[in-house]
């Protein structure tokens, strides 16, 4: 049986998609799981829903603060990567922001010159780890090609103990950009 019949004789009976797509009958469409915490607060409907969301990634950052090692980067980097940005100060930086934050949303006329304080830290923390994550990476890449062990050293610098630093840093940049959307949307006139 050539091709062509082969092809004739599948296609006979109606059956014209030999492959699923994403736009076809027979593609299931994956159910997306939407975590509370990665929602966006210039989307809330109301200040509840805003405050709702804020405290959500405020309490997914309590978390993330017990994953990471507290004296990490103290066994002397290699002098390309450097100290990393994150570490007890920046710690203890964090857990003072998730306390203030909290209080501030649980009052009924927030400071808004505190959660915009609160807004840079978190930026400025995060972009820090941001950073640093991927000049990590960037130097375990180059250094890959010298020795398998020190690039596993390297990487594991960017992304230690399961914990991903670079996500962290999205995370935070992300917290103090609701900071600010929450602020102008519902504290200003």
């Amino acid at each position: 049986m050539d091709s062509c019949r082969a092809v004739e004789k599948v296609e006979h009976n109606g059956t014209f998609e030999w492959t699923p797509t994403s736009h076809g009958e027979y593609y299931e469409h994956p159910e997306t799981d939407v975590d509370e915490a990665d929602l966006r607060v210039n989307t809330a409907s109301d200040r509840t829903d805003a405050i709702g969301i804020l405290l959500a990634k405020v309490d997914r950052l309590e978390r993330r603060l017990g994953e990471i090692a507290p004296a990490y980067g103290h066994n002397g980097p290699p002098d390309e990567v450097g100290v990393p940005p994150y570490d007890n100060e920046d710690r203890d930086k964090l857990r003072e922001l998730v306390v203030v934050v909290r209080d501030e949303l649980s009052k009924a006329a927030p400071d808004t010159s505190i959660l915009y304080a609160e807004s840079e830290k978190a930026a400025s923390i995060g972009a820090k780890a941001i950073a640093y994550a991927a000049k990590t990476a960037d130097s375990a890449v180059q250094e890959s090609v010298k020795t398998v062990a020190k690039y596993g050293t390297l990487l594991g610098m960017a992304q230690f103990a399961g914990f991903d630093l670079t996500k962290f840093g999205v995370e935070l940049v992300n917290l103090a950009s609701d900071l600010v959307s929450f602020v102008e949307k519902f504290l200003t006139l």
